[in-house]
């Protein structure tokens, strides 16, 4: 990973000298179109002096040109290497559906190669000592962040009034009871905190975990109503 990184800076770095130099051609070119507009054409040159310097620049820019050639099949090849390792880490991230299930939903599994490539330059530059995540660093990174979004999101009135708007209600459940003649139990500590925290899951108020799920059901709803 981080010779790819360094490849990518030496590319960029050669790929601005081709454009300065393909700029310079070019200002030079108009420069000399200009200038052949104003006057005749003048000949070839028969000094043998004159022939070698013209010999000279046309060798030079032929040289320059084989040089923009190369950068540009360098900095192709290096791009071709950088796609190939960024779609491994993707790959490696999908192979975990269920466990990265907000990234991939959301479609920032094809953000985990940046997420890598950044995290090694924050750290070069900070210690020196460049780090590398793996795919499963970074995919979990984002991961929380989604969550963290996630959660701020569904605290909100608006996504309430939806979620609720989308759920039935409760249907009633009818309370059995107990046959003629048959004596009720005594009340015991045991039946106090069973009734209590049937009172309490029945309540309405959801886990945080809960949240999650219905939001991301939510989600997938509204991607394939999308669709």
């Amino acid at each position: 990973m981080p010779a790819v990184i360094i490849e990518r800076e030496r590319a960029l770095r050669a790929e601005q000298v081709r454009i300065k130099t393909e700029r310079e051609a070019l200002e030079r070119r108009i420069a000399e179109f200009e200038a052949a507009k104003a006057k005749p054409a003048v000949p070839e040159p028969t000094d043998p002096l004159d022939q070698l310097k013209h010999t000279r620049e046309q060798v030079a820019s032929l040289q320059q040109t084989l040089e923009a050639q190369a950068a540009a099949a360098k900095k192709a090849e290096e791009d071709r290497i950088w796609r190939e390792w960024a779609d491994k880490q993707v790959a490696a991230v999908r192979a975990n559906a269920e466990k990265y299930e907000l990234t991939i939903l959301n479609g920032y599994d094809t953000r985990v190669p940046f997420v890598i490539e950044q995290h090694w330059r924050k750290t070069k530059e900070e210690t020196g000592v460049p780090e590398t995540l793996t795919p499963d660093q970074a995919a979990e990174k984002l991961e929380k962040e989604l969550e963290a979004a996630l959660e701020k999101n569904t605290a909100s009135k608006k996504w309430k009034a939806r979620t609720a708007a989308a759920t039935p209600p409760p249907t009633a459940q009818p309370v059995a009871q107990p046959p003629t003649g048959a004596q009720t139990p005594p009340r015991t500590i045991t039946n106090g905190l069973t009734g209590s925290t049937a009172a309490s899951s029945s309540s309405g108020v959801l886990t945080k975990e809960q949240r999650i799920a219905r939001a991301v059901e939510a989600a997938k709803r509204a991607q394939q109503q999308a669709k």
